[in-house]
């Protein structure tokens, strides 16, 4: 059975499909100011402080080092509640993700820094 998101999703569709909708006169944007709000939306739905912080959530990161084919492995690790805002807030400050926060500071730890 189709929820009811789905379902609205799914008539949305029908409705463009059809040329039943339309852009609202003066709300089509081209150029420099389609670039310009396309960065804004890709920021906010990301929720990043720097366009390339946002392309690097929104796309991902390359494989890892040495890996060929695939997807680089993962660690899953439990953290308090206030350690895992805080690394949040860390990320969001400096425009990366929580994975590459916690990469840099894996990688300070292993090092013995």
């Amino acid at each position: 059975m189709m929820s009811e998101d789905d379902a609205y999703y799914e008539a949305l569709a029908d409705a463009v499909e059809r040329g039943d909708l339309a852009a609202e006169p003066g709300s089509v944007l081209r150029g420099e100011d389609a670039a310009a709000a396309g960065r804004q939306m890709l920021m906010a739905a990301t929720d990043a402080s720097t366009v390339e912080g946002a392309q690097r959530m929104a796309v991902g990161r390359p494989r890892g080092g040495h890996s060929k084919g695939g997807a680089s492995p993962e660690v899953h690790i439990r953290v308090e509640p206030e350690m895992r805002d805080a690394l949040r807030a860390r990320a969001k400050r400096e425009g990366k993700t929580v994975s590459e926060v916690g990469r840099a500071a894996l990688d300070c730890y292993l090092a013995g820094v």
